[in-house]
């Protein structure tokens, strides 16, 4: 913890605190409301120098002091701010000294109290005795770091790669070569591109996992990846040709990787790549400009990267995340006819279809966020988004200018479907065909000499 004295009240050493403001990256400034005296009021002064937005804090619900107070410390853990820095700090009180020095220790960002005085107020040199702590006389003796650690996102798609057109055949087998029949060389070199760089990363991934198909986990690790393939396609089509590369890399290991028909990846299912929208910077700073509540910001960024409707993931708990929150499980309930035994007639039985999500990088500090805003009553830290519910998801999608993905009826993702064995030998035209197909080279189109003038 820092006290800077400010002797002189110069307004060069609040202009130059408020030029080092980076509410992305920290250090975070805040100049607190000069009639602002009940906690309430400082907890909405930092949300708002969070970058957070205040006029929404009825819809969300947080307009108490407790949970603005919880919202501010699960937002600076989460973002890793280095650096709280208050200015006007000798106005605030014993109280709002306290609550601050607790903020600083609870999220570990440094807390830097600004007095614009001679000397420090003796209330806070009083608390200031047992707490490890510098003073600065002048502003350049302030070490601030130049930058925070929120993962970044990659960047959105170039408009043109998002144009892909539409490529119909059904299966792994001729797929390049039959691309090639519909687009013609100019937009199948584009979606080849496409197709061998998915290939490559299945590959890899297929070299450390030499019996990937051998478990039930090994199934939901290839739908993790799968997901991941997929996660920033800008198009069903570009989904098309990654997730043909990813069977086609499969089979070169000796696996068979049944997945839906490309008519239906196409027009009609639902999830990653088909449904999902890229989650990029931009959009995350668009969440974080129009949502002050953590779990909310979550739910909204889940239904963009998973391509599922809010109501879809409110059931969900902390077990359905991965301890290193890279992983979404969704456990969906299948009604299926299950004969006991062959003399019997089958019945209706519910049984649970589970779908394995990619996360986003540069989602996973929404989950820590949502995470860290909870009480500590362990009877409620089971939901996953405790304290938010569908409309206000919506809502705040409406704020952020984000459209959500809608369906008339529950939907379960493309990756649930699919199957997974080991086949090392097709046997007949489909291993030749596959051969040919993965070594196609598509010929240059001959240019004809122009027509010879005659004299």
């Amino acid at each position: 913890m820092q006290v800077l004295l400010d002797r002189t009240d110069d307004i060069a050493v609040t202009a130059g605190l408020l030029r080092r403001h980076n509410p992305a990256a920290g250090p975070v400034v805040v100049h607190p409301t000069p009639t602002g005296t009940t906690s309430q009021d400082l907890s909405h002064d930092l949300l708002r120098a969070l970058g957070r937005p205040i006029h929404r804090l009825a819809a969300e619900r947080l307009q108490g002091s407790r949970p603005a107070w919880r919202a501010v410390a699960a937002w600076l853990h989460a973002d890793q701010l280095s650096d709280l820095i208050v200015l006007r700090a000798h106005l605030l009180g014993a109280d709002r000294w306290s609550q601050l020095i607790e903020l600083s220790r609870g999220t570990g960002t440094r807390l830097t109290l600004v007095c614009h005085t001679r000397s420090i107020p003796s209330p806070l040199a009083q608390a200031l005795t047992e707490i490890d702590h510098q003073i600065l006389t002048n502003l350049e003796l302030l070490d601030l770091p130049a930058g925070g650690h929120r993962p970044s996102a990659p960047p959105a798609a170039d408009p043109g790669m998002a144009s892909l057109p539409r490529v119909t055949y059904p299966g792994v087998v001729n797929f390049r070569r039959y691309a090639f029949d519909q687009l013609g060389p100019i937009e199948f070199a584009r979606l080849d591109t496409i197709y061998q760089s998915a290939q490559e990363t299945t590959l890899a991934w297929l070299d450390g996992r030499p019996d990937a198909a051998t478990s039930d986990d090994g199934r939901e690790a290839v739908m993790g990846l799968l997901s991941e393939l997929v996660h920033d396609s800008p198009s069903r089509t570009h989904t098309l040709a990654r997730l043909r590369s990813a069977q086609a890399a499969f089979r070169r290991h000796g696996f068979k990787l049944t997945l839906p028909a490309s008519r239906d990846l196409l027009d009609v299912l639902a999830g990653p790549g088909l449904t999902s929208q890229p989650v990029t910077d931009q959009l995350l700073d668009r969440i974080r400009a129009g949502v002050a509540h953590p779990a909310i910001a979550a739910a909204l960024a889940t239904s963009l990267f998973t391509g599922l409707a809010p109501t879809s993931l409110m059931p969900l708990t902390w077990k359905s995340l991965t301890p290193g929150a890279d992983r979404l499980r969704i456990n969906n309930r299948v009604t299926r006819l299950q004969r006991p035994a062959p003399n019997l007639w089958p019945r209706r039985t519910l049984v649970r279809v589970p779908a394995i999500f990619y996360v986003p990088t540069a989602v996973r500090p929404l989950f820590q966020a949502a995470r860290e805003f909870i009480p500590p009553d362990e009877n409620i830290r089971r939901r996953l988004f405790w304290g938010a519910i569908a409309h206000q998801i919506e809502a705040a999608a409406s704020e952020c200018a984000i459209t959500l993905p809608h369906h008339v009826a529950p939907v379960i993702a493309w990756q649930a479907w699919i199957g997974i064995e080991r086949v090392d030998y097709f046997g007949g035209q489909y291993d030749v065909d596959f051969s040919a197909d993965q070594q196609f080279q598509p010929q240059p189109t001959p240019i004809e000499p122009p027509a010879t003038l005659e004299r």
